[in-house]
C-alpha cells in the first residue's frame, strides 16, 4: 500500500493505492481517494467506481519466456528497436528532469501538466526509465512501486523526437516505447517486483484514441483485472463543485 497526503487550504487530500478496501474512519470528514482496491464491496461514506487495468505476471519467467508471451507484432517491434540502436535504462536524475520532459510532451498533446510538488510526495515510491536513440531521450516512463504488494504501476508515459512529423520517427518512437516496457519489466524483476501494471485499460470504450492505447497494451497480453476506486463523500461533493482545483491531484 502507498499513502500520500497533500495539504491544501480547504482540507488535506489523502491518496491511498492498492489497499484491500477503504477504511470508514475519517471518511465522513476528510478528502480520501483510494485507488485500485482489490475488494469491490460497497463501503458507507464512499462512492465506488470500477477501474480496469492490464497486469503481467513476471514471476518465474526468464527474458525469453517473457518476450515470447507477447503478440507477434509486439515481439517484432521490440526486436527491431534493439537492432535500430534504441537503448533503455533506468533514469537516476532528479524528478525535475522527468517533470520538465513530461510537461513538454503534455503541452504538445494538450494534456494536463504534472504538478511538480505533488509528484515529489511520491518520491520514495517512484522509478523513472528512459529510451534513448542517437543520444536523445525519445520515451520516458514513471512508475509507482509498491514493494508490499510486489507491484510496479505505470504512472506516466511521455515521448519526444526532434522531428516527430516524420512518419519514420513516429514509428520509431512506437517501437522504442514497446522496447522500454519490456526492459522495464526486466528492471522490476531484478528488484523483486512480480506484478507489472500497465496503468489502466479503457474497458468497453468507443473512443478511438483509447481503443488504440488498449491495442498497444493488448500486445503485451497479460490479464485484464477489475479493481475499484473509492472517493470519500466530502471529496466527491467537493470535486463536483470545484473539479478544476483538484484535477492535478487526481490525474492518475
Amino acid at each position: 500500500m502507498i499513502a500520500i497526503t497533500k495539504k491544501t487550504k480547504i482540507s488535506n487530500l489523502t491518496n491511498i493505492w492498492f489497499d484491500e478496501y477503504p477504511k470508514l474512519k475519517g471518511a465522513l470528514f476528510n478528502f480520501l481517494l483510494y485507488k485500485q482496491c482489490k475488494n469491490g464491496k460497497n463501503i458507507f461514506g464512499f462512492v465506488k467506481k470500477e477501474f480496469y487495468t492490464k497486469i503481467i505476471e513476471l514471476r518465474n519467467k526468464n527474458d525469453q519466456q517473457l518476450l515470447e508471451s507477447f503478440s507477434t507484432n509486439t515481439k517484432y517491434k521490440i526486436n527491431r528497436a534493439k537492432k535500430e540502436g534504441v537503448i533503455c535504462v533506468e533514469h537516476f536524475g532528479d524528478l525535475d528532469d522527468f517533470v520538465k520532459y513530461y510537461n513538454q510532451f503534455a503541452r504538445e498533446k494538450n494534456k494536463l501538466l504534472i504538478n511538480n510538488d505533488y509528484l515529489k510526495l511520491y518520491q520514495q515510491n517512484i522509478v523513472i526509465t528512459k529510451a534513448e536513440f542517437e543520444n536523445e531521450i525519445i520515451v520516458m516512463h514513471s512508475y509507482l512501486i509498491d514493494f508490499e504488494s510486489d507491484r510496479a504501476r505505470l504512472f506516466h508515459s511521455a515521448s519526444h523526437f526532434r522531428n516527430e512529423s516524420d512518419s519514420h520517427k513516429r514509428n520509431l518512437i512506437g517501437r522504442a516505447n514497446r522496447l522500454l516496457h519490456f526492459e522495464d519489466m526486466k528492471i522490476f524483476q531484478a528488484k523483486g517486483i512480480h506484478i507489472y501494471d500497465l496503468g489502466g485499460y479503457a474497458h468497453m470504450t468507443d473512443d478511438k484514441e483509447k481503443k488504440a492505447i488498449n491495442e498497444f497494451k493488448d500486445g503485451f497480453n497479460g490479464e485484464l483485472l477489475l479493481e475499484y476506486d473509492f472517493t470519500s463523500w466530502p471529496l466527491f461533493f467537493y470535486e463536483h463543485f470545484f473539479s478544476k482545483l483538484i484535477k492535478p491531484f487526481k490525474k492518475n
